[in-house]
């Protein structure tokens, strides 16, 4: 009976540390929200989005600090034809000759082509890539 009472005691302080201890933090995939045939929260003006994933303020920040504070978010979505030739058509875009970097969290949600075009306006940064209608947006408060 004595020979038991150490390991009876290393049990008791295993079974403790389990559950005293703090809880894993959850991964960063769950930090990914994710629609379909919706619009986005503080995206409508893009439409309802056939598929779309993003990160905001909520999620593990991903800016560079040079952005102004408060809410951001940046994401990936598929529109509706109409709507891509809608968003194409409201401004000027640049040619632009490489894939965009996408956070590591949204890459290979959706998948795009290679024809790619980029715009800004006073509340962000827009790719757009013409072959499958996808737009990745990086945008901060107005």
């Amino acid at each position: 009976m004595i020979r038991l009472a150490p390991l009876a005691l290393l049990c008791s302080a295993v079974l403790l540390a389990g559950c005293t201890s703090e809880p894993e933090p959850a991964p960063a995939a769950d930090a990914v929200r994710s629609t379909k045939s919706a619009p986005i929260e503080r995206m409508e003006h893009l439409g309802v989005v056939e598929e779309g994933y993003w990160l905001d303020e909520r999620s593990k920040d991903l800016t560079t600090g040079d952005e102004p504070a408060g809410r951001w978010v940046q994401g990936v979505a598929r529109l509706s034809q109409a709507d891509f030739d809608r968003l194409f058509a409201s401004r000027q875009w640049q040619p632009f000759s490489t894939e965009p970097i996408m956070p590591a969290a949204l890459k290979g949600k959706l998948a795009a082509g290679d024809t790619w075009y980029l715009g800004e306006n006073e509340d962000g940064v827009y790719y757009l890539e013409t072959d499958t209608r996808l737009v990745l947006f990086m945008v901060w408060p107005g």
